[in-house]
């Protein structure tokens, strides 16, 4: 069985549950980024800051999960 990548964006459809995984991931990636960003910073608030970070990329997999509809995806 040979899957075709190249017809993958075909298969993109947004709906209720990528939006709801995107909110999130965007609400985490700017917390991450605003941490990052604090002159001074003490270890706990760059350990916090990573933790936002890769929570954002946690929800990145719900978000192609529930996006993309081809059998590549699953």
């Amino acid at each position: 069985m040979h899957m075709d990548i190249s017809g993958i964006f075909t298969h993109i459809y947004h709906n209720f549950f990528s939006v709801c995984a995107l909110i999130p991931a965007l609400f985490m990636l700017s917390l991450g980024i605003i941490l990052l960003r604090v002159p001074r910073k003490s270890k706990a608030t760059l350990h916090l800051a990573i933790t936002y970070v890769l929570l954002m990329i946690f929800y990145s997999g719900y978000i192609v999960a529930a996006m993309v509809y081809h059998p590549l995806a699953a």
